[in-house]
């Protein structure tokens, strides 16, 4: 544990952002496993990497130069690549990952369809898409400062539907930062998680609500995975 805190330290400010990013990622561990994975918008590619330890190999885009440049130079695995490319254009042939992941992508730009299409045309006919975007809603009001690199945020129905037009199957997650970040189904019935903490030799509830920020779907055409109820994070 002292290992990966000292490995993330070189790379990263560990703030709520961070805590939020990382949480994502190793959210999808159980469902990469063994598999060919693509990383849409993997900026600096800390996540990717990590996701490398646990896929048969993993492949960053990023539109960015000097993100791919410190991705390149930062983290080299025989398994983990980094590419520059759009995410409406990516440079692969069609079918050839089990898994796409992209994180906060979808909202800075327009082309939304064609950003589908494009995820549709390189995944595996089972292959999985596991995507987030804030929630135009909720955002707004906890976050109200304008963004000026998000060009169509969504509402949660705006982001259900979209995907539903390019997935036949789809599971619905909700992600929020309390003392931890918190991932858990969009069906899940309980309005609060009781989360007992160890702290300073006190044992304290530390009760989370169900409001949240950020809206992730897992998305497929064949056989819907679920390996999460609930997921707490802790940045530890």
């Amino acid at each position: 544990m002292e290992k990966e805190a000292e490995e993330r330290s070189k790379f990263l400010i560990f703030n709520e952002t961070v805590v939020e990013l990382l949480h994502r990622y190793s959210f999808t561990f159980d469902y990469i496993q063994g598999k060919d994975v693509l990383d849409v918008a993997s900026g600096e590619g800390y996540g990717t990497f990590q996701m490398s330890k646990h896929a048969k190999s993993c492949v960053g885009v990023d539109i960015d130069d000097l993100a791919i440049k410190n991705a390149n130079a930062n983290f080299s695995e025989k398994n983990l690549k980094f590419v520059k490319s759009s995410a409406l254009n990516l440079p692969f042939e069609d079918s050839v990952f089990d898994v796409v992941v992209s994180f906060e992508t979808i909202e800075h730009f327009i082309e939304h369809e064609l950003f589908l299409k494009e995820i549709k045309r390189v995944l595996k006919p089972k292959g999985i898409l596991i995507i987030s975007t804030p929630d135009r809603t909720e955002y707004g009001i906890r976050r109200p400062e304008i963004n000026p690199y998000h060009l169509k945020e969504l509402t949660k129905i705006e982001f259900a539907t979209l995907i539903n037009q390019y997935f036949s199957l789809s599971q619905f997650y909700n992600q929020d930062f309390s003392y931890q970040s918190v991932i858990y189904p969009e069906n899940n019935s309980v309005n609060r998680f009781d989360n007992i903490i160890f702290e300073n030799n006190l044992l304290k509830n530390n009760s989370i609500s169900k409001s949240h920020l950020f809206n992730i779907i897992i998305a497929t055409d064949y056989i819907l995975p679920n390996y999460h109820n609930v997921s707490i994070f802790n940045g530890n």
